[in-house]
């Protein structure tokens, strides 16, 4: 059971990677399935993956960074999947620039923490689990509706900006990485006496 979690992460590179392929082939009813079944098993083992970890006390720094970089590949990969998913009359340019905008506000956190603590730092807060449940929710309706609404692409690229803000600004707080910030909204208040 030890390798199992990080067996599950690594996995979601192979599956991201399949996803903007099956899109492109998603022209019929069958291969869209077959899309949304690859990124049902994605996110599978996205939850499955810390469950198992946490329950047989596996946890690792590189098992944390493995799942959070594999979750950022299936992001990406589902950006990326849109155009192929999309219909002809979508804007494709006003799409692609807002999406690159939080895909941008997210490698920024990467480059930034990695400048100030010398190691790749990914942060587990609930703003960017928030965003990952957006995700997770919008793939199949886009999906199963075949239809792109430019409003689902700004929805998730504020929650995306707005998670990684509070990451920056988090990292330019923190004089050491703490793992364990969740964000600050569930942070507890000290008062000074």
């Amino acid at each position: 059971m030890k390798h199992v979690p990080n067996i599950l992460s690594s996995s979601r590179f192979l599956l991201a990677a399949s996803l903007p392929f099956l899109a492109k082939r998603s022209v019929s009813r069958d291969n869209s399935i077959l899309f949304l079944i690859i990124f049902l098993i994605a996110m599978a083992t996205d939850l499955f993956d810390g469950l198992i970890a946490r329950k047989y006390n596996v946890v690792s720094a590189f098992g944390t960074r493995l799942d959070s970089l594999s979750d950022t590949a299936v992001f990406v990969a589902c950006f990326f999947s849109l155009f192929f998913i999309m219909k002809p009359e979508f804007n494709l340019i006003k799409t692609v620039l807002t999406g690159c905008v939080g895909i941008l506000f997210m490698f920024f956190c990467y480059v930034y923490s990695r400048v100030k603590f010398k190691q790749w730092v990914i942060m587990h807060t609930y703003g960017g689990k928030f965003m990952g449940v957006l995700l997770y929710a919008f793939v199949p309706i886009i999906v199963l509706s075949g239809k792109v609404y430019y409003g689902y692409v700004v929805v998730a690229t504020v929650i995306t900006v707005i998670a990684s803000i509070e990451i920056l600004v988090a990292c330019a707080k923190m004089e050491e990485f703490d793992g364990d910030f969740k964000g600050f909204l569930f942070q507890k208040l000290t008062i000074d006496a």
